[in-house]
């Protein structure tokens, strides 16, 4: 299975980014992602919309690398495929 994150991300400008993925949906999701990027310096805000299963993440690209939040995003991409 395909887990690269590239196609979930629906909009991506430098400081925000949108995914939809499909294990958004799913219940407790939200708190895997504050686990994984909650702590991470330079995000700003994370929404999950549980029931669109769409993440809306806000960064500070001079503190987070856009490279690095990418790579960070494929790390879970890869760990719950579709």
């Amino acid at each position: 299975m395909n887990s690269s994150i590239m196609q979930y991300i629906t909009s991506f400008f430098e400081g925000r980014v949108r995914i939809r993925h499909p294990e958004l949906r799913k219940s407790g999701c939200e708190e895997q992602i504050w686990a994984l990027l909650g702590q991470i310096p330079g995000i700003l805000t994370l929404t999950v919309e549980q029931k669109t299963g769409s993440l809306l993440l806000e960064y500070d690209p001079e503190v987070l690398p856009t490279n690095k939040l990418l790579e960070l995003a494929e790390q879970w991409s890869a760990a719950h495929p579709v």
